[in-house]
């Protein structure tokens, strides 16, 4: 029916239905953000880490707050997983929960914001007073037609800070005036973080590691243009076993920071997150605390260890090629050359992995880990008309980091899940060493996949489990069926 609609409906007419929908929802809770403090997060990748980080901060300092992600929703201390399979809600699901947020006492509210969401206008009338860049990979292309649009559609959250988006101007003719302080943060080690430090704002911040730019298109002019951020950069950073530790600088005064998340991406999840709990005047020893504190997000890098078979299995979300690759190197340089004995245990053990900020100690893409490789990789691609370009992508990322690549059913919608499987496929086998049922397989059953890779590794081995992380339904045409990957991993294993 939506596609139906996409092809024989004008865009003027769908993008009219949108906003309309967006002021009636306003209009019908009572614009609830304008007795909020909004915190929004957007960007390709690190999303939902970074929004649940900066709930975390925001709590340990004694705050209630409110949070709605693609995995979960948090009001005061009630939670409850998002099983709607969208990253960002409706207008008037979530204009709902931001009302219930206010009634629950809430000081602050923490939205994941999607470019679909802003494509939709579901971020009209909040009242947002901070906004968050991670970072900017291509994703969704088909559906924002092309790269450069996805990058505007995101630009339109930071556009909207000052009311620079003419439908937020209009916004002041319904809603009550808010004269709150409206401040940015940007990852500054982003190659697009150019384009979104030229929005707007009473007040910007930076983060990076190391430098303060990684990837510059013009160095001399961007350094100019946040000569006068507030900026902190982590330095020192050592990727551990059972999470990571870095140094940050701040105003001229270093803190060293320990966090139990794995990888790289991580830090600078924790650094958006620390800019965030600094700039709303949060102690630096309680940010410490609450990173201290967090065990991890559902379904991000989630560990499963079976001591019996001594295997272990991480369960990831990642489903665009950049989050993949992030996924398989975070794994391959924590293990070095034994395993991830630690991933299960509660202590920080730091192995050989040497400072994020030296480029040695990176772990180096060009070279082709298999057949020394101990990841066995189990991945599909997700239907319904997204991204099609990028299912060989992910094949190929497979196939140059894993011993054993498993093919299999994600979340086909209403496209055919062989086809899906056979563009992945398309991927594998660019690497010209892979033979089907030999070093790589192709298996409808995802659970039948998750028991082939089970039953192909050997001790002190990783599979690697993407695609779904915590989702708890799989989409199947016009169906969610019931779908846990955790727990259709646990019941393989044989373990609680």
């Amino acid at each position: 029916m939506k596609k139906l609609l996409r092809k024989f409906v004008p865009e003027s007419i769908i993008l009219l239905y949108h906003k309309t929908l967006a002021v009636l929802a306003n209009v019908f809770y009572g614009f609830p953000s304008r007795r909020l403090k909004v915190i929004g997060v957007t960007g390709t990748n690190g999303k939902t880490t970074t929004c649940n980080l900066i709930w975390e901060i925001l709590t340990e300092a004694g705050n209630k707050v409110g949070l709605t992600t693609s995995i979960n929703f948090k009001i005061a201390d009630k939670s409850w997983i998002n099983r709607t399979k969208q990253g960002m809600q409706g207008r008037f699901r979530l204009q709902k929960l931001l009302r219930e947020m206010v009634k629950a006492g809430c000081q602050y509210a923490v939205i994941e914001t999607t470019s679909e969401g802003i494509k939709q206008y579901r971020h009209w009338g909040i009242n947002y007073q901070t906004v968050v860049f991670t970072n900017l990979t291509p994703e969704h292309i088909e559906s924002h037609g092309s790269f450069e649009k996805y990058k505007e559609a995101k630009g339109r959250l930071f556009a909207a800070l000052k009311g620079q988006e003419l439908y937020s101007r209009l916004l002041r003719h319904f809603a009550p005036r808010n004269d709150a302080k409206k401040v940015s943060v940007v990852n500054l080690d982003d190659e697009q973080a150019e384009y979104f430090v030229k929005f707007e704002a009473d007040e910007k911040w930076g983060y990076g590691v190391k430098s303060e730019i990684r990837n510059p298109k013009s160095e001399k002019n961007f350094k100019n243009q946040i000569s006068n951020f507030k900026k902190i950069i982590a330095t020192d950073c050592k990727l551990l076993a059972q999470g990571s530790e870095f140094d940050l600088e701040y105003e001229n005064q270093k803190y060293h920071f320990k966090t139990n998340l794995l990888g790289e991406f991580n830090i600078y999840n924790c650094l958006a997150a620390i800019a965030v709990g600094l700039l709303q005047g949060v102690e630096i020893k309680i940010i410490q605390q609450a990173l201290e504190k967090m065990v991890g997000v559902p379904g991000r890098m989630e560990v499963i260890y079976d001591s019996k078979r001594d295997i272990t299995v991480i369960v990831d979300y990642a489903h665009d090629p950049a989050a993949l690759e992030k996924v398989y190197e975070t794994i391959l340089s924590v293990r070095g050359s034994g395993y991830l004995p630690s991933l299960a245990s509660n202590s920080f053990a730091s192995l050989s992995r040497g400072s994020l900020c030296s480029p040695e100690a990176r772990p180096s893409s060009g070279k082709h880990p298999e057949p020394h490789s101990s990841i066995i990789a189990v991945l599909g691609a997700v239907g319904g008309g997204r991204d099609k370009a990028k299912r060989p992508k992910l094949g190929s990322l497979a196939a140059k980091y894993a011993k054993y690549v498993i093919i299999t059913n994600e979340d086909p919608y209403d496209d055919d899940p062989a086809e899906i499987m056979n563009q992945v496929e398309v991927g594998v086998k660019s690497d010209l060493n892979r033979q089907i049922n030999q070093n790589y397989w192709k298996i409808l059953d995802r659970r039948k996949a998750i028991e082939k890779a089970v039953a192909l590794a050997k001790p002190k081995e990783v599979i690697v489990l993407t695609g779904k992380g915590c989702e708890e339904v799989m989409a199947v045409r016009e169906c969610l069926v019931p779908w846990d990957d955790r727990a259709v991993v646990r019941q393989v294993l044989g373990i609680a």
